[in-house]
């Protein structure tokens, strides 16, 4: 990390910039001599090396060996890709049933308790039906 020096007018701290000898003060705008020591060189930006022709590809394929181990990771493949298609109505049939019981979980409360009053008004007003009628409770 740089250390700074103060500036001479106005005593500010001041942070030599890289490559520079004279630079002015960020805070008064006089102009500063850095001392020697303080001063830093400029980055150097590397050249970015020419990249290597490209490699011929069907020369890197000549070399490669089609064998039973090769091809028997290709069958493999093949029947992994087919059992995931089977799976996949299996998949969305869960989500489905996921996505009702989700639902279900925050209506069917709501819907047993009216069950549940509307069986209580059923109860009582066929019980008032009853005495009003004249059967009364035997």
């Amino acid at each position: 990390m740089p250390t700074p020096f103060s500036c001479s007018t106005c005593g500010a701290p001041v942070t030599a910039e890289p490559g520079m000898e004279i630079m002015p003060c960020p805070y008064c705008g006089v102009a500063l001599t850095i001392p020697p020591r303080l001063r830093r060189k400029k980055a150097t930006v590397m050249e970015p090396t020419r990249p290597e022709k490209p490699k011929d590809p069907f020369s890197a394929a000549a070399s490669v060996r089609l064998d039973k181990k090769t091809t028997g990771s290709q069958n493999e493949t093949e029947m992994l890709t087919g059992a995931l298609r089977q799976a996949q109505p299996i998949a969305r049939g869960a989500a489905k049933l996921y996505n009702f019981w989700v639902l279900a979980k925050y209506f069917l409360p709501g819907i047993l308790i009216a069950l549940t009053v509307i069986c209580l008004v059923i109860c009582i007003v066929s019980l008032a039906l009853g005495i009003y009628l004249g059967q009364g409770l035997k």
